[in-house]
C-alpha cells in the first residue's frame, strides 16, 4: 500500500512539474509582456501598460522618452522623433501614482541612459494621496533580481496573456509601438462628447484652504526630486499636462480651485531649484482648454491636440521661467544692442506662436501719489480693444467698482505691443506710487483675487 501512495505522489509530482514546465515554456515561448524580446515574426499586442512597460523599455532604447499617465496614451514617439530629432520612446501608466513612475525610471536608467524626459505631471496625480493607491504595478518585472523571472514565467495572469496574445496575433490583432496603448481611433471627440460624459455638480460655496493638497503635492514632488539629483546628465522637460475648460469649472464648483493652483505654483518653485528641468505650462492654454473639440471628457484630449502640445512644448512655447532672462542674439555686446535685439526676438516668439494672444501685465507709476486703479491698454490689431475692454470691465466688476478708467491705445513707443500682428493688451494693475494701492499690490491674497480675475477675464474673452 506504502509504494502505491509512493508511485502516486510521485506521478502526482512529476505531472505538477510538467505542467509548470508547460506553463513557463509557454509564456517564455509567446512572452507576452515583452520581459525576453520583441516579436520579429508578428506585431506586438498591446493589452496592460503596467504589466509590458517594463519590456518595452528593456527592448527599445530611446534618447527622449515621454512618461505620463492616460493624459499622453494618444501621444506617438514618432512624433517625438519629428519634434527633437533623435530616437523616441512613450511610457504610459494609466492613472499612474508617483511611486509607479518612480519604477518606470529606475528600470529605464538601470537598462539606458535617455538623454532627454519628457514627463507630463497630471494635475488630479500631483495633489493625490498616494496612501490610497491601489498597488497594481507588477514589481518582479521591475526589479533587479533575476529570480522574480519566475514569478513571469510561472504566473497564471501571464500564462493568460500568453494565450490571449495568441489568439490576437492569429486574427491579425497587433499594432506597432508608436500606436500601442492609444485609443483615440476608438472614441468619440468633440464638444457634445466632452459635455456628455462631464456630470456637472451641483457648487457646493465652500472653498477649501489653499494649504489643502500641499502635503501630498510636496510629497510627490519629492520622488520626483530624486530623479533630478540620481541623474543630473539629463535633461528633464516637465509640462502641466491641459485639462480642459470643464475641469476648471468642476474645481471651481467643488472649491478646491485655489488649492489646485497653490499646488501648482509649490511645483513650479520645487522644480525651478533643479538645473536640469525645466517646466512648461500647457495647462493654461486658452486655445487649447477652452476647445471642447479636443477632448473626449473633461481631461482627455486627442492624439491631434496631444501633437499641437508636444510640439509647442518643444518649441518652448510654454515654458515658464523663474526670472527674467534677456532673449538677445550672441552678437549683441552693447546694452543698446542688447535690448533692440531682446525686442526682436520677444516679438518673433509670440508671432511664432499660432492664433496666439498677448498678455502684458505690470504695474504702473506716476510722480505723485494721487493716481490709483488699473489700467488696460491694447495694441493697434484686430480684437485688441474688445479684449482689454472686456479686462477692464471684468477688474472693476470683481475688484474696482469705482474705477472710471476707459482701455486706451498702446502708446506707439512701446515697441512689442505695436510690432505683433496677434491681439495684444497690456494690464496695469495699480500705481506703485499711490501708498494704499502699493500695500494692497504687495499683498499676497490680493494678489491671489487679482490673479484670478484676470485668469477668468482671460477665459471668459470674447
Amino acid at each position: 500500500m506504502n509504494k502505491m501512495y509512493q508511485r502516486w505522489a510521485r506521478r502526482f509530482l512529476a505531472a505538477l512539474l510538467a505542467a509548470l514546465a508547460l506553463c513557463g515554456g509557454i509564456v517564455y515561448a509567446v512572452d507576452p509582456c515583452l520581459y525576453y524580446r520583441m516579436p520579429e515574426d508578428r506585431l506586438p499586442v498591446f493589452f496592460n501598460e503596467r504589466y509590458q512597460a517594463a519590456g518595452i523599455i528593456r527592448q527599445s532604447p530611446a534618447d527622449t522618452v515621454l512618461l505620463g499617465s492616460s493624459m499622453v496614451s494618444n501621444y506617438r514617439a514618432s512624433w517625438i522623433e519629428e519634434f527633437y530629432r533623435c530616437s523616441g520612446l512613450r511610457v504610459t501608466i494609466p492613472d499612474g501614482y508617483f511611486f509607479e513612475f518612480d519604477q518606470v525610471l529606475d528600470l529605464l536608467f538601470r537598462e539606458h541612459s535617455p538623454d532627454r524626459i519628457l514627463f507630463a505631471l497630471d494635475l488630479n496625480a500631483l495633489v493625490r494621496n498616494e496612501r490610497d493607491a491601489s498597488r497594481a504595478m507588477p514589481d518582479y518585472l521591475y526589479n533587479q533580481n533575476p529570480l522574480d523571472d519566475i514569478k513571469y514565467l510561472l504566473n497564471k495572469d501571464c500564462l493568460y496573456y500568453s494565450f490571449y496574445t495568441l489568439l490576437n496575433s492569429y486574427w491579425g490583432a497587433g499594432q506597432t509601438l508608436d500606436e500601442g496603448f492609444t485609443w483615440d481611433s476608438t472614441s468619440s471627440w468633440g464638444q457634445y462628447a466632452a459635455l456628455q460624459f462631464y456630470d456637472r455638480a451641483p457648487a457646493t460655496g465652500i472653498q477649501m484652504p489653499e494649504d489643502a493638497y500641499l502635503q501630498f503635492a510636496q510629497e510627490n514632488l519629492a520622488v520626483m526630486a530624486k530623479w533630478f539629483q540620481k541623474h543630473p546628465d539629463t535633461k528633464f522637460e516637465i509640462f502641466l499636462s491641459p485639462y480642459s475648460i470643464l475641469a476648471w469649472d468642476k474645481s471651481i464648483r467643488q472649491g478646491d480651485l485655489d488649492a489646485r493652483l497653490a499646488a501648482v505654483k509649490l511645483a513650479c518653485k520645487t522644480l525651478w531649484a533643479y538645473p536640469n528641468v525645466r517646466v512648461h505650462a500647457p495647462l493654461f492654454a486658452k486655445n487649447m482648454v477652452t476647445e471642447l473639440n479636443n477632448y473626449c471628457d473633461y481631461v482627455h484630449h486627442s492624439g491631434e491636440a496631444g501633437k499641437w502640445v508636444l510640439g509647442n512644448v518643444c518649441a518652448e512655447k510654454f515654458l515658464l521661467r523663474e526670472e527674467d532672462v534677456s532673449l538677445h542674439d550672441d552678437d549683441a555686446n552693447t546694452l543698446r544692442e542688447k535690448k533692440r535685439s531682446d525686442l526682436k526676438n520677444r516679438v518673433a516668439v509670440i508671432e511664432a506662436v499660432e492664433g496666439g494672444t498677448l498678455l502684458s501685465i505690470h504695474q504702473n507709476t506716476y510722480p505723485g501719489s494721487r493716481y490709483h486703479g488699473a489700467h488696460v491698454f491694447y495694441a493697434p490689431t484686430e480684437g485688441s480693444q474688445e479684449l482689454a475692454e472686456h479686462f477692464q470691465n471684468s477688474i472693476k466688476a470683481a475688484l474696482q467698482p469705482e474705477n472710471e478708467r476707459a482701455v486706451k491705445r498702446i502708446p506707439d513707443t512701446v515697441y512689442i505691443m505695436n510690432h505683433v500682428t496677434c491681439p495684444a493688451v497690456l494690464i496695469e494693475c495699480g500705481f506703485l506710487t499711490n501708498p494704499e494701492e502699493e500695500a494692497l499690490l504687495r499683498d499676497e491674497d490680493y494678489q491671489r483675487k487679482l490673479s484670478a480675475v484676470i485668469a477668468a477675464a482671460w477665459m471668459t474673452a470674447p
